[in-house]
């Protein structure tokens, strides 16, 4: 939790996001609770999402007219990715990859995956992939829920509103369009599920990378810095133990404890990393929504 605010305070911003797959994903969970809100009729009041988003072209699940689709809720939710040479695409002239909206959410055989690739693969007016990011850069959090402010906080907000609308689909009684709802939110949890692998295995090969790196500049291995190995323990961390055997071989003068405390040491340096906090971050946000969603009111 130390990590979590910490990183909260290096990066503290209106708008960020995943880049590439794990943007994609992360957009499929807001949406996935964005549809399960048309359980709630307008005049309850109890709509949270995009609620500044311009009207739609798709019929909810509630039968009613003017909800957004898949594309639609990315156009909304659109900002400059200050790290790329962004340009808001034209919502004109874009259009999906296939016939109709595959985003649909009565199509059978949607998934979370399907829904990521979607976005992924919107294409512009020369019939084309939108040039990157396209609708996976950064997301406009203050369209996502009103007065969001930062990434974080808002991708855990979900949490509770995604527990909230499971809670809410076990009271409607209507079989079928329960059974609708209910498959909507397994959407959110697929990609939820995903994210976390995908984040998690960043955050892992980033610390991977950090150790390798800072093993080969350090001056006393510049001898024999390309034969430099960093092993891998089962979940793909450093393996502190046989890192420190394979530098040993390379340099016997060198106790091997000494090693396995200079390999611990650039671990906790890694750790300490701006890039590897804000990743540890974001990972732990997503698993407190996947944790709270899943959790009984």
């Amino acid at each position: 939790m130390q990590l979590f605010w910490v990183a909260l305070l290096v990066g503290l911003v209106t708008q960020v996001s995943a880049m590439k797959f794990k943007g994609a994903l992360e957009r499929v969970m807001f949406y996935s609770a964005y549809i399960m809100e048309e359980m709630y009729d307008e005049s309850e009041g109890k709509r949270q999402i995009g609620l500044d988003c311009p009207t739609g072209s798709r019929k909810g699940l509630d039968g009613k007219e003017g909800r957004m689709n898949l594309k639609e809720f990315c156009e909304c939710l659109w900002i400059k990715t200050d790290t790329m040479n962004d340009e808001r695409p034209n919502k004109d002239t874009t259009k999906w990859s296939g016939t109709g909206d595959p985003s649909n959410p009565g199509k059978k055989g949607l998934t979370a995956d399907s829904m990521a690739n979607i976005i992924m693969t919107v294409k512009g007016a020369n019939n084309k992939l939108l040039p990157k990011p396209g609708y996976y850069g950064w997301v406009d959090v203050s369209k996502l829920l009103n007065g969001a402010t930062d990434y974080y906080d808002t991708t855990r907000e979900f949490g509770p509103i995604l527990q909230q609308l499971k809670k809410d689909t076990e009271g409607i009684t209507d079989k079928k369009l329960k059974a609708k709802f209910e498959k909507v939110f397994g959407y959110s949890q697929g990609a939820l599920d995903a994210v976390i692998k995908l984040r998690s295995d960043e955050r892992i090969k980033l610390e991977y990378d950090y150790v390798l790196d800072k093993l080969r500049k350090t001056d006393e291995f510049e001898s024999k810095k390309d034969n430099i190995q960093v092993f891998k323990g089962a979940n793909g961390e450093v393996d502190v133990k046989k890192t420190a055997e394979g530098l040993h071989n390379l340099f016997p003068d060198t106790p091997e404890w000494t090693l396995r405390n200079k390999v611990n040491s650039i671990i906790t340096e890694a750790r300490k990393d701006t890039e590897y906090v804000n990743h540890l971050a974001m990972e732990n946000a997503v698993k407190h929504a996947k944790t709270v969603s899943n959790a009984s009111c």
